[in-house]
């Protein structure tokens, strides 16, 4: 079974500094152009005051984080669905009747008004399930029962996103402070773990990467 993750594949600093490389802001406002070429369109969404030549991720008003983080929660799903296909094709070179799974550690948040398709997971690009993940919250008033009654939610909700498609909540654990401590069969290290030739997907990885204008800065660790 392999499971491929958004934080494996993602350049680190992508995630956590997309402002800090010109080709990241490149990436951005070329992904942002496409959707919408006003700039009044994003400044209005994101409280600011850009032209082109200035607008850049992660720098919107703090009134409107939510909008923005939701944008660039696009923005990552974007890239994610360019990558996806030439990784799971050298899986399935290799071994065809491999089974593949998606794990997004940021999925579609419907209360930022994202929905499925605004999702790095595509159905149709050949997975064969969704790998969510839950860890267990110590501040949830009622503690084991209300952990399971918010599991059971967040089951309905994965369910919602992607009615049909099988679910694997592979990765589980026990969070401290908010801070996931542990990591189950899919979690930090899932790209290095998988039995195919690990330097095909990485390969597949770097060339779409190399192709998207973006440089590789690694995937992320927590």
């Amino acid at each position: 079974m392999y499971v491929l993750c958004t934080e494996e594949i993602l350049p680190a600093d992508l995630l956590s500094q997309p402002s800090k490389r010109p080709e990241y802001v490149a990436s951005f406002r070329s992904w942002a152009g496409h959707v919408n070429p006003d700039i009044g369109f994003w400044n209005s969404r994101w409280g600011t005051d850009f032209t082109w030549d200035s607008f850049a991720p992660a720098k919107a008003s703090p009134a409107h984080w939510r909008q923005s983080s939701a944008d660039l929660a696009r923005w990552h799903a974007y890239i994610m669905r360019q990558i996806l296909p030439p990784m799971i094709a050298a899986i399935r070179e290799e071994r065809p009747g491999a089974v593949i799974g998606f794990h997004d550690f940021l999925p579609p948040n419907r209360t930022r008004g994202l929905t499925a398709e605004d999702g790095a997971l595509d159905p149709s690009q050949g997975f064969d399930f969704y790998a969510p993940e839950y860890y267990y919250n110590p501040k949830l008033q009622g503690g084991v029962e209300a952990n399971l009654a918010a599991l059971r939610q967040e089951v309905e909700d994965w369910r919602e996103l992607y009615p049909g498609f099988p679910l694997f909540v592979g990765v589980a654990g026990y969070g401290r402070e908010d801070k996931p401590t542990g990591r189950g069969p899919g979690g930090r290290g899932a790209l290095g773990r998988v039995p195919v030739a690990r330097h095909h997907l990485l390969a597949a990885r770097a060339h779409r990467l190399q192709h998207l204008g973006l440089a590789d800065g690694g995937a992320r660790r927590d």
